[in-house]
């Protein structure tokens, strides 16, 4: 007959600090969040920025392009469409990373509370370049 092979696992120390789940959410929500706000944000904003020069081009330029009013309103409808969406995903966006920034901040409490090492310990810091500025945020798990 064949022996049975038996596999039993040794409990050991479990080193993992206990927000570690929490300072790892945290980041990935505000790190979503933040790209959320920016990109939609950035992107709706051009697309509603071009619909109203179109807008403004026909309206005030003397409507260079010969635009009916249909046309016209087709225009204004999805400028007022690309406004709803930059306002949206600035919004949501936002409540990403404000969650993101709360689970961190629950996360790290819980770490230094259970005595974690302090090198998990988020960094925030400002930053400042020649075509514009932020804030930097830098940690380990």
């Amino acid at each position: 007959a064949k022996p049975k092979i038996i596999i039993q696992q040794v409990p050991g120390e479990d080193n993992t600090p206990p927000g570690r789940g929490l300072v790892i959410g945290g980041g990935v929500l505000l790190g979503v969040g933040v790209a959320l706000a920016a990109g939609g944000g950035a992107g709706f904003g051009v697309a509603a920025a071009r619909h109203a020069d179109e807008i403004d081009a026909i309206y005030n330029g003397g409507n260079p392009e010969r635009v009916t009013l249909t046309e016209a309103q087709d225009i204004d409808a999805a400028g007022r469409r690309a406004q709803l969406g930059q306002i949206v995903s600035m919004s949501a966006g936002g409540a990403l990373a404000v969650t993101g920034v709360a689970l961190l901040v629950v996360g790290v409490i819980k770490n230094k509370k259970a005595g974690a090492k302090q090198e998990s310990k988020p960094e925030v810091a400002p930053i400042a370049g020649p075509n514009g500025a932020g804030l930097m945020i830098r940690g380990r798990f």
